[in-house]
């Protein structure tokens, strides 16, 4: 579970980042004007580029897929592990419907309209500081008229949300994992 709660501290820290992402993309397209084509690339390609979570829950699919999950005997300790896993289950749940609605409103757009290559070689240039990938050259024009796609607008708009949410559960489980520590902890010393 320790394991788990720095896992979940890494996505809490990166999905702020994608929240801040979203909201300089919903700056732009409210009006804003881009300043570097280079950093709205980056914050496009950010939203476009997210990542699914995975509980590091081992041991509790092997007690539970063994039928060893009864041998723990504190009721607490029980309920609060299959609590974590409801939470687990929500979270994977507003994971799906954002990617969904990433499906449904920035891909379509992105895969229409964008110089996908130049952007994802820039995106490579930046997070590599100059390593690897092509800076290049963008413009407004690599976006393909971005700002007049309604779709677009709305899915960044959700991605704020949606990940704000989910922001949302992974602080539950945290504490979940906090409790469950601390309540396995005494068990031991009994």
């Amino acid at each position: 579970m320790k394991l788990s709660i720095t896992e979940i501290d890494q996505f809490v820290h990166r999905r702020n980042e994608l929240i801040n992402s979203a909201n300089t993309v919903m700056e732009h397209f409210n009006g804003k004007p881009v300043n570097s084509w280079n950093s709205f690339n980056k914050h496009l390609v950010d939203i476009y580029s997210w990542q699914s979570f995975y509980l590091i829950d081992n041991t509790y699919q092997e007690l539970k897929n063994s039928g060893n999950f009864a041998i723990i005997s504190n009721d607490s300790i029980k309920n609060g592990v299959l609590n974590l896993d409801l939470l687990y289950k929500k979270l994977k749940n507003t994971e799906n419907h954002w990617r969904n609605d990433a499906e449904q409103t920035l891909h379509p757009g992105s895969y229409e309209k964008h110089d996908i290559n130049s952007m994802s070689k820039n995106y490579v240039f930046q997070l590599s500081d100059g390593k690897m990938g092509v800076r290049g050259n963008l413009t407004k024009e690599s976006f393909g008229g971005i700002f007049n796609d309604q779709k677009q607008k709305n899915g960044f708009a959700f991605a704020s949300l949606n990940f704000g949410s989910m922001n949302g559960t992974f602080l539950k489980m945290k504490k979940k994992c906090k409790e469950l520590i601390s309540q396995i902890n005494n068990e031991l010393k009994k």
